[in-house]
């Protein structure tokens, strides 16, 4: 008798759940009510608006790649190259995606370069002899320092509504 009330209270949850399982013709998808709450339905910049990010996201993916080498640096690569592509696709979400996940992707390059500069330097000065690999990080965190910062003046932006 346990297991009925069990199985009872288990269907009348999934009956009366918003995911509509059971009842999918008494409530709103999930895709027209997350609509509703981001304020109505956006549509991502035409791929001619978000071509010039695109290909500085994929060209700084490809120096990446090529300078840094490894897994590491390629995983970086073509991450930054895939989501250039993923930027390009006109459907907002995935657009959305594509740019925020390459500005932070960037970011991260930057952090990593400068701290293997600076770590590079601090044993440069101990005495090691690393003195050759400081130029080429200095010169990697520069480059994508700059990346970011052209990125964020290409990003494409929301057009506003007229007066």
């Amino acid at each position: 008798m346990k297991t009925a009330h069990v199985l009872v209270a288990l269907v009348a949850g999934t009956a009366a759940s918003p995911s509509g399982l059971v009842a999918p013709m008494r409530q709103r998808s999930a895709r027209t009510q997350a609509v509703t709450l981001r304020g109505g339905a956006k549509e991502a910049p035409s791929p001619a608006v978000t071509a010039p990010f695109a290909a500085l996201i994929a060209a700084h993916g490809l120096v990446i790649a090529g300078y840094s080498g490894g897994i590491l640096g390629v995983g970086t690569g073509s991450t930054l190259v895939a989501c250039a592509a993923v930027s390009l696709c006109g459907a907002y979400k995935p657009y959305m995606i594509g740019v925020h996940v390459a500005l932070l992707m960037q970011a991260t390059t930057t952090v990593a370069y400068g701290a293997q500069s600076l770590f590079y330097n601090l044993l440069k000065t101990r005495g090691a002899s690393v003195a050759s690999d400081v130029p080429c990080y200095a010169a990697m965190t520069a480059l994508s320092a700059g990346a970011i910062y052209a990125e964020m003046k290409f990003k494409p932006k929301a057009s506003k509504p007229a007066p």
